[in-house]
């Protein structure tokens, strides 16, 4: 007769309200069917959410090992006890990573990169941290993403496309989204630089802008705001947009009871990202003297921007920090991940999740090769380095519990759907960093 364990293991559990990490939307009414330990229906995901939920999971088997040094299977202890050796005899350790993982890995991150003098950093390149610096800088009008459902009656969605990188933006935040406050449909307005812009499709207004011209336009719209007189010939020149059409542009936000802009990879990943945000966040908290307007920038999965919160609020500063002075300093021209690999300083890594090192410049592949390495990773397929430690990880969200920031700043738990006997990385950083006090 079978077991109640049995029974149990074969019969379907439906989890309710459970969030995706497969975009900064982070929906948090996702219902999982799971059935003999895999995720076996789901509800109310979108394709990015399927892909997520499905993704291969490390095995976590216990004939299968979890913890390597020097690419030779070993003990968690250990793995523990080589991770600390490595980090505490390195003269300028690096700690990266970060932005796939919980805030709460992310703190204990931060706090292992203090105690061993070292530089914690979740950035790639410049354009991953033009939108904080521009953020410090010029300050930024928000809202939540609750707000702007409530209560934005005109959306500007500049140089993004959420019907291709956000699915359900639109039912869940936007365009399509209920509201308590009003009836009848939004003002939808699209401005984009490439020409297969899916959005555009349900735009009131479409403005093809040239590209790598955001700084150009938003410069139009603050003069236009103050009543300046412009060159026709010199703004179609430098934008692709006729000066009437930014003056109507102008007139829309103007009048608006509530406006919201959006905006995304387009404006971030281009040369003048932070001069041109800059410029935007200069518009919008201008736009208050006359009505209510916000801005947004659209995340992608991951969790970057609780990455962000996390060493603002343990450091002061966001990104970039180096803790070799025994005190946190601010380098978001020196001490990002990329550019002190490149250059060769570091001699020593923990990896906390995912680093991207193929999209790296070959100077910072070789270097990175060349150091030895703490990882920690969820991929089924992470190959241990050659000279350092791995522990394979549960999947935050999937199969560990912890938090993540939506891209307003709102701060979510996780409930994961799915159970294994993986330790989570804040586990393993919690037990490194002891090891390293000692």
């Amino acid at each position: 007769m079978t077991n109640s364990a049995q029974l149990a293991a074969i019969s379907p559990t439906t989890r309710h309200d459970i969030v995706c990490l497969g975009c900064g939307c982070l929906c948090d009414d996702i219902n999982v069917e799971v059935r003999d330990g895999q995720i076996a229906q789901l509800q109310h995901a979108c394709p990015l959410g399927e892909a997520w939920f499905r993704q291969p999971l490390p095995n976590a088997a216990a004939s299968s090992p979890n913890c390597w040094i020097d690419g030779r299977p070993a003990s968690r202890a250990e793995a523990i006890a080589q991770a600390a050796k490595i980090l505490t005899a390195a003269q300028y350790p690096l700690v990266c990573g970060l932005a796939h993982e919980t805030c709460e890995a992310q703190s204990a991150a931060s706090a292992i990169a203090d105690r061993i003098g070292g530089v914690i950093d979740h950035t790639a390149d410049d354009g991953d941290a033009a939108a904080v610096l521009a953020l410090l800088q010029a300050g930024q009008a928000s809202c939540t993403l609750g707000e702007m459902r409530q209560r934005s009656q005109t959306i500007v969605f500049w140089n993004c496309d959420p019907a291709r990188t956000h699915p359900r933006h639109f039912e869940r935040y936007s365009l399509d989204a209920p509201s308590e406050s009003f009836e009848g449909p939004r003002r939808c307005i699209v401005i984009s630089s490439t020409p297969d812009n899916l959005t555009a499709a349900r735009a009131s207004l479409h403005f093809p802008i040239k590209p790598h011209s955001d700084y150009a336009c938003f410069t139009v719209l603050r003069a236009l705001r103050k009543n300046i007189a412009l060159d026709a010939a010199t703004v179609l020149r430098q934008t692709d947009v006729p000066l009437d059409r930014w003056a109507e542009l102008a007139h829309e936000m103007r009048a608006a009871h509530y406006g919201a802009i959006v905006y995304g990879g387009g404006l971030t990943d281009t040369p003048d990202a932070r001069p041109a945000l800059q410029a935007l966040f200069a518009w919008v908290r201008e736009l208050q003297i006359e009505t209510r307007c916000v801005c947004l920038g659209l995340r992608g999965a991951g969790n970057g921007l609780g990455a962000e919160n996390v060493l603002a609020s343990r450091t002061g500063y966001p990104l970039a920090v180096d803790h070799t002075q025994q005190y946190p300093r601010f380098g978001p021209h020196h001490w990002q991940t990329q550019q002190l690999l490149a250059r060769g300083e570091v001699d020593a890594a923990l990896a906390v999740g995912e680093v991207a090192v193929a999209d790296y410049s070959e100077a910072a592949q070789a270097h990175w090769q060349s150091i030895p390495r703490v990882e920690m990773t969820c991929r089924a397929d992470a190959e241990p380095p050659a000279h350092g430690v791995l522990f394979r990880t549960a999947i935050a969200g999937l199969q560990s519990r912890g938090s993540t920031c939506r891209m307003d700043d709102v701060l979510l738990p996780l409930r994961p759907p799915l159970a294994t006997t993986l330790p989570s990385a804040t586990v393993i950083l919690e037990q490194l960093l002891k090891a390293i006090l000692k």
